[in-house]
């Protein structure tokens, strides 16, 4: 049934969002924390990890029916159900971040929107040449005639 997250209060995530959750998080094994977190080194192609660049695999929530301040990520299989090592969050709680909603007041540039379809959205925070992540994919449709 996937893991169960509890927030102190509603998360405004509607099923589909997508998150990771950030530091905070303990128990269970290195492999299932890393996949809650969703972030995974770059692999150069000598066959060792990049120490500056990653790429983000985000969760997808649901509901859950124990009350609007818990999600579930139905596609993880481990927690309590699967009699694995639980996972706990720290005193003082743990962050997270919603991938799947952007906002900014940048300009968007495609080419004609019939000529590529689909557009890889990339993160960087120093450049054009210095990108970390691919954050998602963007298609732009001509508006009707």
């Amino acid at each position: 049934r996937g893991v169960e997250l509890r927030f102190s209060g509603d998360p405004a995530l509607a099923a589909g969002d997508a998150l990771v959750i950030g530091e905070g998080v303990s128990g269970g094994t290195a492999g299932q924390r890393r996949t809650l977190q969703g972030r995974f080194p770059l692999r150069h192609g000598n066959g060792t990890d990049s120490a500056s660049a990653a790429y983000v695999v985000a969760n997808r929530v649901a509901p859950s029916d124990t009350g609007p301040a818990a999600r579930r990520l139905p596609d993880l299989a481990f927690g309590a159900a699967t009699g694995a090592a639980s996972l706990a969050v720290a005193a003082g709680g743990a962050e997270w971040t919603r991938t799947s909603e952007a906002r900014t007041k940048r300009e968007f540039f495609a080419p004609r929107a019939s000529a590529t379809p689909d557009l890889h959205v990339c993160w960087s925070a120093g450049g054009l040449a210095a990108y970390t992540a691919e954050v998602g994919v963007v298609r732009f449709e001509e508006p009707p005639a």
